[in-house]
C-alpha cells in the first residue's frame, strides 16, 4: 500500500532517534538541523496537511492544510537550500507557499493564489524566483519575480511562450538554468549561462531517443 513511516537517524552515532511519524509523503529539513517539515496523508493517500517537527518533541505544529479534495500539496527545499516550498495542485491547477529555511517558526508565504486552469512551478537564486507558468502560455513559459515581492505584476519574462515548443520541466543552479523541452516528439535540453545569458542545446546523434535528469542537490 505504499504507506512510509518518518525514522530519524544519528549519522554521527548510527543511533535511530525515537521520532517517528506515520503515513508521511513528502519530507525537507530547514536550516537549523533540528527542524523537519513533513506532509500525511488523508484516508484516501491525499497528502494533505503539512506539520512542523522539531526534534525530540510530540506537540508538532500543523502549518497548513489542504481542504479542497481535488488538491494534494508537497514539500521540497530549493536546491539554493535557502527557501522551503510548499506546492498545492490539481490536475489543472497549482499553487505555491514558500518559508525561509533560516526561519522555520514563520509562517509560509504565497506566490500566487490559485487560478483555475493556471499551473506554476518556483525555485529559487538569489534575489529570485525563478517560476514556469502556463498563464497566457499553453506550452509554458519562464518568468523570474523579486523574493521581496513576488506578485504577478512583478514578474519579467525570461523564456518566452514558443507555439511549437513545450517547456516540461527546469533545474535551475547556481550559475545555470537547464531547461527541459519537447519539440517534434524529442526531449531537449536548453542550457541558458545566466551569468552571461550564452545558451546551447545539448546534441544526441541518434535520430530517436529519451533523456530525463536525475536528483542532483548540488546547486
Amino acid at each position: 500500500f505504499r504507506q512510509y513511516t518518518l525514522h530519524v537517524k544519528d549519522l554521527r552515532t548510527g543511533a535511530t532517534l525515537p521520532d517517528r511519524i506515520e503515513k508521511t509523503s513528502s519530507v525537507t529539513w530547514a536550516g537549523d538541523n533540528t527542524t523537519i517539515f513533513y506532509v500525511v496523508e488523508d484516508q484516501a493517500k491525499r497528502p494533505y496537511r503539512f506539520y512542523r517537527h522539531a526534534l525530540g518533541g510530540t506537540d508538532d505544529a500543523l502549518v497548513y492544510e489542504e481542504k479542497d479534495e481535488l488538491y494534494r500539496i508537497f514539500a521540497d527545499r530549493s536546491r539554493s537550500r535557502a527557501y522551503i516550498f510548499l506546492t498545492s495542485a490539481s490536475a489543472t491547477t497549482s499553487e505555491v507557499r514558500y518559508l525561509d529555511a533560516a526561519k522555520p517558526g514563520a509562517e509560509p508565504k504565497l506566490i500566487l493564489p490559485r487560478e483555475g486552469e493556471h499551473e506554476y512551478y518556483v525555485d529559487h537564486r538569489g534575489n529570485e524566483f525563478y517560476i514556469r507558468t502556463n498563464s497566457g502560455a499553453l506550452n509554458y513559459r519562464i518568468v523570474t519575480a523579486p523574493v521581496s515581492d513576488p506578485q504577478k505584476k512583478n514578474w519579467h519574462e525570461l523564456i518566452a511562450h514558443r507555439s511549437d515548443v513545450m517547456l516540461e520541466d527546469i533545474d535551475l543552479f547556481g550559475n545555470h538554468l537547464v531547461i527541459h523541452e519537447r519539440q517534434d516528439g524529442l526531449p531537449k535540453l536548453h542550457v541558458l549561462e545566466l551569468r552571461n545569458m550564452k545558451e546551447h542545446v545539448v546534441d544526441f546523434p541518434e535520430p530517436v531517443y529519451s533523456v530525463y535528469s536525475d536528483r542532483n542537490e548540488v546547486f
